[in-house]
């Protein structure tokens, strides 16, 4: 129970600083005008990522399942958790680079 409790304070504290950070650059980026816009393009991304996760995570769990045995959600979960951190850093190395 601590360690569930301690990863949903984790996951909502970064929804609180990563959801206001995404939509600030993002709208700065598209401009003043285009405010409106990025926060419903964004809003909507991000729920339909929300209630899609378990059909991606089932996809990749079985597709998994069948190369290594006895794999779980929590390690596809865990999987695409580092493949996205991993993006992230390419991302920035790549921007840095320009």
């Amino acid at each position: 129970m601590p360690g569930t409790l301690l990863g949903f304070f984790l996951i909502g504290a970064a929804n609180g600083i990563g959801v206001p950070y995404f939509i600030s650059t993002a709208s700065a980026k598209a401009g003043r005008n285009a405010a409106t816009t990025v926060i419903l393009a964004l809003s909507v991304a991000l729920y339909i990522a929300q209630f899609t996760t378990p059909a991606i995570v089932t996809i990749c769990e079985k597709i998994l399942g069948s190369v290594i045995a006895n794999v779980t959600s929590y390690h596809v979960a865990i999987l695409l958790s580092l493949l996205f951190n991993l993006w992230c850093v390419l991302v920035v190395d790549r921007k840095s680079a320009k």
